[in-house]
């Protein structure tokens, strides 16, 4: 069939038995893949931008030890696993999912995103480096760059979190683990939280320490010291009380969502409490003061409880820089032993 300048064959064609099959055949298509894989995309929050994630395979080269303790671990297996499990597909069916790796709210925190050479969003991996680490692409080179001496510094100032950055690694962890979405608990029957510790969740499963002094990597998955632990807890308990009070904002009904999430609020003012009454700082104290007050933590409440939520962030923060955990041997008592840790050290 021979096109003609104004178009004229194809609107000739068109008007065909054949060619009205052709067109609702095109149609049926687009509605199918667009809608739900492109549209529903563009209006998730994905945890990373897409546009700058590298994928776990650019940190391989280097980090082969890392990589290898990771591909063990939940984080890891749920690429393949995830939409599988029994549970995962009762709350699809009840959020109206087809396909929990494509086009649902489970990509923004259960997998690593990547926008694929169309530009559309598209799970490679499960939660992977960057989701802990931040997205690579305006850092990578310069975390490679080995012949400059302050090239990790350089990397971190570009955006890179470093395992030293006590509070931007907590704050990737309860962005997920509190669970941002109050119609996937109330009407899914996704769990609103998950019970979060960072000692014992970062050095059980997740841990894969193999960096040496001096930058070198080593043979061995080595706990972190006394002085980390320490940051560690404090932190996650800090950590813990701001995406209570993120999670209770959210908030618009007396649901299952309102209630775990401010009980959850409740709780991690109790811990941050505690550590005060311990350590007796007072940069403590003053956390929990700009946290509010229980009487805060109910629906629809959403403006007084986030200007809480980034008073306590703004003091975490600050906490993070001025404490090395060296002057926290207060909290020794209180942080888990190792028999509480998550899941098994792997080693090579």
């Amino acid at each position: 069939m021979e096109m003609t300048a104004d178009g004229s064959s194809y609107f000739r064609f068109a008007e065909t038995p054949l060619g009205r099959v052709a067109a609702w055949l095109v149609l049926a298509i687009g509605l199918a893949l667009l809608p739900r894989g492109t549209a529903r995309a563009q209006e998730l929050k994905f945890h990373l931008e897409p546009a700058d994630v590298m994928g776990p395979n650019a940190c391989a080269q280097c980090h082969k030890s890392e990589i290898a303790a990771w591909q063990q671990t939940h984080h890891s297996t749920q690429f393949t696993n995830l939409y599988r499990l029994p549970d995962a597909q009762k709350i699809a069916q009840k959020m109206d999912v087809r396909l929990i790796n494509r086009d649902s709210l489970c990509m923004t925190c259960h997998y690593t995103v990547q926008s694929s050479a169309g530009g559309q969003p598209s799970a490679i991996a499960g939660v992977s480096c960057e989701s802990c680490h931040g997205a690579a692409k305006s850092w990578i080179n310069l975390h490679n760059n080995l012949k400059v001496p302050d090239h990790l510094s350089q990397a971190a100032a570009a955006g890179m979190i470093p395992p030293t950055d006590y509070y931007g690694l907590a704050a990737n962890c309860f962005s997920c683990h509190t669970v941002p979405q109050e119609k996937l608990v109330n009407v899914g029957g996704h769990v609103a939280g998950s019970a979060l510790e960072l000692v014992t969740w970062s050095q059980g499963e997740v841990r894969h320490n193999f960096l040496l002094p001096g930058g070198k990597s080593g043979d061995h998955n080595a706990p972190a010291s006394q002085n980390a632990l320490r940051m560690l807890y404090v932190m996650g308990r800090i950590v813990d009380l701001e995406y209570g009070l993120r999670g209770t904002a959210k908030a618009t009904e007396n649901a299952n969502y309102g209630k775990a999430l401010a009980y959850r609020t409740f709780n991690a003012r109790k811990s941050v409490q505690a550590i005060a009454d311990a350590t007796h700082l007072a940069d403590l104290n003053a956390i929990i003061a700009a946290s509010g007050s229980d009487a805060d933590l109910k629906v629809n409440n959403a403006d007084v409880l986030n200007a809480a939520a980034g008073r306590v962030s703004q003091l975490a923060r600050a906490f993070a820089k001025a404490h090395d955990g060296s002057d926290l041997a207060a909290v020794d008592a209180l942080i888990p032993a190792s028999d509480k840790y998550v899941g098994t050290v792997f080693q090579p």
